[in-house]
């Protein structure tokens, strides 16, 4: 029963990041092998370049450009680097090294895939689960070592 669910995730996962970009496409089959051997996921199982913080975009930040969103939340980190955002149905996580300085842009579509929680820095050790629901996004949430973005006064 374990390796049929398994199976049908790793299907769901290919099929769920296959929009999600080159890049992206090599995070997924990164995430669905992980998925098959380990019931334990990290964030860095998935994404293996060097990173000391994802932040995770709330709805609220949908539109948001890098500097607009370090400013609104008080951070100092540069990541001008990140355009504005094109869509509310675009999950994203932008990956900053120890200094603040942009690493990588995680997008994926949230028709797709859905990050259950938004607004929240992500580290490194942060664990992934996944969920399939009947007729629904792949449900990914983050579990474990996590922080809530909070906004500047």
């Amino acid at each position: 029963m374990k390796r049929i669910f398994a199976f049908v995730m790793c299907i769901a996962l290919m099929l769920c990041f296959a929009s999600c970009g080159e890049k992206s496409e090599d995070y997924a089959k990164k995430l669905i092998s992980a998925a098959g051997e380990q019931e334990k996921i990290t964030v860095s199982d998935v994404f293996s370049f060097e990173f000391d913080k994802g932040y995770v975009f709330s709805s609220d930040d949908c539109y948001a450009d890098g500097d607009e969103f370090a400013k609104k939340y008080g951070l100092d980190i540069s990541i001008s680097q990140v355009g504005y955002g094109v869509s509310e149905n675009v999950q994203r996580i932008v990956f900053v090294d120890e200094s603040g300085a942009f690493v990588y842009e995680f997008n994926c579509l949230s028709d797709k895939v859905f990050f259950d929680e938004k607004g929240v820095i992500v580290y490194p050790e942060t664990v992934i689960k996944t969920e399939m629901p009947d007729g629904k996004p792949l449900k990914i949430t983050f579990e474990g070592n996590k922080d809530v973005i909070e906004k500047k006064q």
